[in-house]
Formats: structure tokens, C-alpha cells, sequence
């Protein structure tokens, strides 16, 4: 006979006895364990923290002993220079005068410049027989004039670890003469003294290398002048050290020991002080506590746990006769109150609310059958057309303007599929493939988005739509919602639109002009076909850039100030050259606010006119209104507006000039004689000769008749406009003039004004004035002449 082990559910006192005692333990355990971890990160902190404070001051000590050593060096090397010391008769029996040095140094050596010993303390035999003149720190010392400390180096004689520290000798008159070399060695503990013997831990202990991994000083003497992985395996805290790093890290050693180290680098050379403290060392005595502190914890939760036991027992039994209470209505028709009395505590509470949730579990039928007939009421008399589908794709909800939009009662459609309904058929495999997607997952392409597609209306006309479609999660599946808007009505405006946009582009792209709009935002929102001959563009790729992006930083500022006034409601008209294709072009440019109903801006017209010829002619025109045509000379009007120019130039500069005002000798009598076709000849040949006396910067022009004026810029005294003046009295009077064939005498009167800055300021009136006067005089004088 077979017998099966049957389990029997816990009941919900035990398995509360059961989650407090665990409870009660996994607390006591875990504050224990997250105390010991804040102990032990501490205490690992505090190690860290003191190992690291030991090694700096290491390291510190160690650098004061070398300026110590350096100091001396120095006391010594002085020494020879104030008493005069040379040669090895003089500088051996000195050094071995000097006992003192052999505290601090293992040997004391002086070499010349070519690195031959030529005194040492304790190996006389060395004197010119030893050469260092190929050491680095040798070599470095000559190149620098300054002492150093060699790298680790094997003594050439003794063979011996050691470290050299120089210190170069110079003459009165600046110049090396000698090289102090003090030997330090690194087998024996008087360098680094008491600092050898410090411990971290049992077996902690000091160690030095330097940035290039040789190891200076350890426990281990046979390691010194060795790679510090030169016996095998590798230490990541060492090779970081060397790389830079300076602090306290956790790392495992070449033996497979975890240890904390500590690494501080001395100023003095490029040495390494690295600290080795054995992890196991340094949290033994915390281990301890750890252990029989958790022996506790564990009897502590034991403890509580028996008690919880039996707390839950004695105030948990009314649990059980609310869950008789409970069963017994679940069977029954109608509910029964509560016969049993309940303490005012939380069972109690408990059995009460459950008499209150019964009550209102049928209130809240009641209150949703009410709802859900106001939600009926509501979608009826929306806006839009509100159609909800089950899993199969069959119509659950359609709404009073559903009917409208579409044609079918209300009763006709509820439990109908949709699809042969308003679907057109193209679309009808699209849409059961979507559907069977869109109950498993909830998913689609038409799922919260509002898309336009067309459907069908009961007479088979296709109308377009709007949809909005959601998803409403079922457990197992999905269903549909969907708000649907007739939008023809949207779409005939839009046609409209277009249409009426073509309209405007097709007159506007016949403007012999560059015609666009603008938002506030300044970006393009309509450009004529014009853009490809001004810019080089298409219209479509101005459209959503800004006038900052397609016109440049350039040419933007210029049109940037119009914009604004223009977008703050003003309209604006203002020219502008650019260069467009190469070619400078004049433009005419009208900004006109786009302003709405209310008069708030919404944009900006633009019109943009090629000018170029127009301003061309006007330039032309302006030109031949400043030039004499019969002499070709600048006329009064162009004289009157660069007069005042050239005084302002003087003033500036602070240079003299001088304004001449000549005429032509009884030329009134040559018309008359002659006619005027001879006196023309004559202001033409005049005019020549003129311009021919005065350099080709100084400014001549004809005001009027047989009257000339020219000005001379930067004129150093009143002789040389005196010879200018006097030039040009004699090329007007030699050779005769020719006119008409025939030979003709004349000559010229000439009134001159000097004018300096430092005197009083003066008009273009009065110094014309000025020189008029002087002109009068030349002419009372006897005229062929000049007078100041």
C-alpha cells in the first residue's frame, strides 16, 4: 500500500510567528552586520588614514636629511672657493681635515672638470687614477652648474649600492672648477637612522624605490638596485605608485598577501616611500569582537523570536472567528451582521469596516449603472463621433453623431463588425491584420495619434476623416476607442488654400523682383521664384530658415534694424548695395507688417527691387553735375563741397595749405576782340597750363568765367607757395597761346591766402574772401603777378 506525504498549508498564525521571528533575526543580524561593516570601513579608514600621515612624515624626514646633506655640501664647497684651495696638495689634506662630513656621508670625493679624482677621504689611491666623467649626475652637474642627486648606482671601486649627491665648485669669476661628490650608501642604515627600524603591524615594514621601479631600500638588502618584479609577480600598488599615484590603497602582494599601503614621494629626488602593513594584522583584534559579537546577536534573536510566538498566539485568536464570520456570509443569501463583540483595536476595526464594505458594495453597483448611463448620455451628445469595439472588431458604442457622420442608427450597427461598414475595401486587409495586433498587444500605428484617412458613408461615398484611437487594457486583451471628426468641410478650405497659394505664387514669380513673408519668428515662410537669380536657391530650401541663416552674418546686421520696426508694426523702405553673383547691385528694399483683424503682427511682406541702373545713372548724373564740361575741372559746386573737407583734413593733420584765386588778364576784351570761341580756347589751354603747375593731389577747379581757383595741401612755409604761384605766372605767359591760329599774349593774376591751423578757425567763405582780396591787389599792382 502506497501513501502519498501530504503538506498542510500554514496557517496565517503561524506563518506570522514564523515572518516575525525571521524578521526579528534577519533585524538583529543585519543592525549588527551594518554596524561591524561602519566599525570595520572606519577603523580600515582610521589605519589607512594614520599609515598614510607615518609615510608622509617619512618622507618629509627623509627629504630633511637630504637639505641637511645639501647644506653641507654647500658649507664645503664655499670653503674651497674663500680660501683659495687648488690642486690635490691643497684640497686632500682639507677634506681629510674635515671628520664631520664622514656623519652624514659614506665618502667624500673632489673631482676636476675632466672628472678626475684630486682628493678623497677615504680613498687616497683613487687621486687621478678614479674617472667619473661618464656618470650622469657627473655629466649633468657640468650641463647645469648645480648639485643633484644621482640615481641609484654600484660604486665602481667597492661595488657597493649607493646614491651620489654632487655639488659643483666656482671660481671669483663664476666658472666650475671642481665637483663634490658625497656617497651614500644604500646597504648600511646610517642614511636613513631610526626611520629603518619603524614597524607597521608584526611584519610591516618601510621600502623605497624610485619612479622607475629600482627598488632603494628594503628588509630584503639583496632587492636594492633591482626592479621591483625582478624576482617575479607582479604588485598593481607598486606599479600605480610608480606610475604617479600618492595615497593609501589596498592591494595583494607578489606572495599572494592581502596588505594596505601607503605611498608618498619625497621633493627632494624622485623617490618612492611606500609603507606595507599585512591586512590580516591590522583587523585581527576587530575580527575578534566581530566574532563573538555575532555569537550574541544570534541568541538575542532566538530570544525574541519565542516570545513573538507567544505574543501572536493570545492576540491573534479573534482573527479566527472573523474569518468563520466571513466564510459563513460568503455562502449565504443575504449578509448578517456581526453578532461577536470586537475590542475597539485593530481586529476590530477590521470586522467593522468589513460590515461597511458589504453595505457599500451595493451602492456602488447602483452608482455605476448610473454611470454608465451618463457616459451613454454624454458621448450621444459630443461633438464627434465616438465608436468603441470588443476583441473581434465589433462595434460596442456608436454615438448620436456617429449616426450623423455616417448614416447608421445606433441599433442597426452594435454587434456588427466595422469593417464592411465604413472601411473602404482597399483598406480592409490593412485593418483586420491591425485589429488582430491591437487586442494581443494594445499596439499600432493609428494607437495615440490623430491621423487623417477616409472612410466610407452609407451611400458608398468616401468621405475623409480624423480618428483618435486608443487602447483600454482588458486583462487578457485590448479594446478599441475612437473619436472620428468629418473633416471635408477642413479639406475643401485647405483645397482652397492651395489654390489661392498658387494664384499668388504665380503672379508673384512674374515680379521682376525678389517678393517673400515672414513670421515674428523671421523665418521664411513664401519666397517667388526670383530667390535662384538672386541667391542661388530654390524656394522650398528657404522655407522654415531664418534671414540669419540664408543671408549670412555679413548682410544680416544691415537688414536686421528695418526687420524689427517692421515687425513692430512700421513700414519700411531703405536701399542697400550687396553683392549678388559677383556683381555689386543696388537694392530697393519695402518691409510691410503682416498685421491680423486685431492689429497684432503676424509677419512681414518683403519686396526686394534691382536698382543697379537706375542708381547708376543717378551716380552718372551727379558726377557730370561737378564737372566743368568745357575744362574738365571740378566745378563751383563740387569745389564748395570739398573746400570745407580739405580745411578739415588741415586741422587734423595740423599742416598749413594755401588757397590761390586766379584770373585770366583782360579776358573780357579777348571776346570781345575774338568772340567766345576763342576765349573757350583760352580757358581750355588756361586750364591745362594750370593743372600742369601743381601737383597732381592739390585741387583745381574753374568757378566760373575766366575765375580759377586751386588749393595746395601740406604746404611747409609761404615760399613754396610763392615758387607754385610764381610757376605758373610763367607758364601761362610763355609760350603764347594759339588761338585761332593765330599767337596770343596772356597772362594771369593770382591771389593767394596761407592758411595754419594754430590760427583762429575760419570759414570756406571767409578764406575765399581772403584770397579775392589778395587777388585785387595782384591786379592793382600791375597784374601778371601773384600777392599774398
Amino acid at each position: 500500500m502506497r501513501h502519498h506525504l501530504r503538506i498542510t498549508p500554514l496557517s496565517l498564525r503561524n506563518r506570522l510567528t514564523i515572518s516575525v521571528v525571521l524578521i526579528a533575526l534577519i533585524s538583529t543580524l543585519g543592525v549588527v552586520g551594518a554596524a561591524f561593516y561602519y566599525i570595520r570601513t572606519s577603523a580600515l579608514e582610521d589605519l589607512a588614514r594614520d599609515q598614510m600621515q607615518r609615510t608622509v612624515a617619512i618622507a618629509d624626514a627623509i627629504d630633511q636629511k637630504f637639505i641637511t646633506r645639501r647644506a653641507l655640501l654647500k658649507t664645503f664647497a664655499n670653503s674651497l672657493v674663500n680660501l683659495q684651495l687648488h690642486g690635490t696638495a691643497q684640497l686632500q689634506p682639507f677634506l681629510r681635515g674635515q671628520p664631520a662630513l664622514l656623519e652624514f656621508f659614506e665618502n667624500v670625493a673632489v673631482f676636476n672638470r675632466s672628472g678626475v679624482a684630486v682628493a678623497s677621504f677615504h680613498d687616497p689611491g683613487s687621486i687621478g687614477q678614479l674617472n667619473v666623467s661618464d656618470r650622469t649626475y657627473f655629466i649633468e652637474t657640468l650641463a647645469t652648474g648645480q648639485g643633484v642627486i644621482s640615481q641609484p648606482i654600484r660604486n665602481r671601486v667597492r661595488g657597493m649600492p649607493q646614491v651620489v649627491m654632487t655639488e659643483p665648485v666656482h671660481d671669483a669669476q663664476g666658472q666650475l672648477v671642481y665637483v663634490v661628490n658625497a656617497l651614500i650608501s644604500l646597504d648600511q642604515p646610517d642614511f636613513l637612522g631610526e626611520l629603518a627600524d619603524l614597524k607597521f603591524g608584526k611584519t610591516g615594514y618601510v621600502f623605497i624605490t624610485n619612479t622607475h621601479g629600482i627598488v632603494i631600500d628594503s628588509p630584503r638588502k639583496s632587492r636594492i638596485l633591482k626592479h621591483f618584479d625582478a624576482e617575479g609577480g607582479h604588485n598593481e600598488a607598486t606599479t600605480r605608485a610608480v606610475a604617479g599615484f600618492e595615497g593609501t590603497t589596498e592591494g595583494v602582494n607578489r606572495l599572494g598577501v592581502s596588505v594596505l599601503y601607503a605611498f608618498k614621494q619625497t621633493r627632494q629626488t624622485n623617490w618612492i616611500i611606500g609603507t606595507h602593513y599585512p591586512r590580516a594584522e591590522a583587523v585581527a583584534a576587530l575580527q575578534r569582537v566581530e566574532h563573538f559579537t555575532w555569537l550574541g546577536a544570534l541568541a538575542l534573536s532566538l530570544l525574541v523570536g519565542g516570545l513573538s510566538l507567544y505574543l501572536l498566539r493570545r492576540e491573534l485568536a479573534p482573527l479566527d472567528h472573523l474569518r468563520l464570520h466571513m466564510l459563513a456570509n460568503h455562502a449565504a443569501d443575504h449578509y448578517v451582521p456581526l453578532s461577536t463583540h470586537y475590542e475597539q483595536d485593530e481586529l476590530g476595526d477590521l470586522a467593522r469596516t468589513f460590515d461597511r464594505l458589504m453595505a457599500e458594495r451595493h451602492q456602488a453597483q447602483q452608482r455605476l449603472s448610473a454611470s454608465e448611463t451618463y457616459l451613454r448620455e454624454v458621448l450621444r451628445h459630443a461633438g464627434d463621433a465616438f465608436i468603441a469595439l470588443d476583441r473581434t472588431g465589433r462595434i460596442t458604442e456608436w454615438n448620436h453623431q456617429a449616426e450623423r457622420v455616417f448614416g447608421y442608427a445606433r441599433d442597426e450597427v452594435l454587434g456588427q463588425p466595422l469593417a464592411p461598414l465604413i472601411i473602404p475595401e482597399t483598406m480592409r486587409a490593412a485593418h483586420n491584420n491591425g485589429m488582430q495586433q491591437f487586442t494581443q498587444q494594445g499596439t499600432g500605428p493609428m494607437v495615440d495619434k490623430r491621423m487623417e484617412v477616409e472612410a466610407l458613408h452609407r451611400t458608398g461615398q468616401r468621405i475623409p476623416i480624423e480618428i483618435s484611437l486608443s487602447a483600454m487594457d482588458r486583462g487578457d486583451h485590448f479594446v478599441a476607442h475612437a473619436f472620428l471628426r468629418d473633416i471635408s468641410e477642413r479639406k475643401a478650405a485647405e483645397r482652397a488654400l492651395a489654390l489661392s497659394e498658387a494664384k499668388l505664387r504665380g503672379v508673384t514669380d512674374n515680379l521682376p523682383a525678389l517678393v517673400s513673408h515672414m513670421d515674428t519668428q523671421e523665418r521664411f515662410t513664401f519666397v517667388n521664384s526670383a530667390v535662384r537669380e538672386w541667391w542661388g536657391m530654390e524656394p522650398d530650401a528657404l522655407l522654415g530658415r531664418t534671414m540669419r541663416e540664408v543671408v549670412g552674418e555679413t548682410v544680416y546686421p544691415i537688414a536686421q534694424a528695418p526687420l524689427k520696426r517692421a515687425l513692430a508694426g512700421e513700414r519700411v523702405e531703405f536701399d542697400v548695395q550687396r553683392q549678388i553673383h559677383g556683381e555689386m547691385r543696388d537694392v530697393h528694399n519695402i518691409y510691410v507688417p503682416d498685421m491680423d483683424s486685431e492689429g497684432t503682427t503676424r509677419g512681414v511682406f518683403t519686396l526686394s527691387i534691382n536698382i543697379t541702373e537706375l542708381k547708376t545713372v543717378e551716380r552718372k548724373l551727379a558726377l557730370l553735375a561737378r564737372v566743368d564740361p568745357l575744362t574738365q575741372l571740378a566745378n563751383r559746386l563740387a569745389f564748395s563741397e570739398s573746400l570745407p573737407q580739405i580745411l578739415a583734413r588741415a586741422r587734423r593733420s595740423g599742416t598749413a595749405l594755401a588757397l590761390m584765386y586766379l584770373d585770366i588778364d583782360h579776358f573780357k576784351a579777348i571776346n570781345d576782340s575774338l568772340g567766345h570761341a576763342a576765349g573757350d580756347e583760352v580757358l581750355e589751354e588756361f586750364a591745362r597750363r594750370l593743372q600742369a603747375g601743381v601737383r597732381s593731389t592739390d585741387t583745381v577747379a574753374r568757378l566760373a568765367g575766366d575765375e580759377f581757383v586751386a588749393v595746395l595741401e601740406n604746404v611747409a612755409e609761404t615760399s613754396v607757395a610763392a615758387d607754385v604761384a610764381q610757376k605758373i605766372v610763367d607758364q601761362v605767359a610763355r609760350p603764347l597761346f594759339l588761338v585761332g591760329g593765330q599767337p596770343l599774349h596772356i597772362t594771369t593774376s593770382i591771389g593767394i591766402v596761407f592758411y595754419v591751423p594754430a590760427e583762429p578757425p575760419t570759414t570756406p567763405v571767409e578764406l575765399m574772401a581772403r584770397a579775392d582780396a589778395a587777388l585785387y591787389r595782384a591786379k592793382a599792382a600791375g597784374r601778371n603777378q601773384f600777392q599774398f
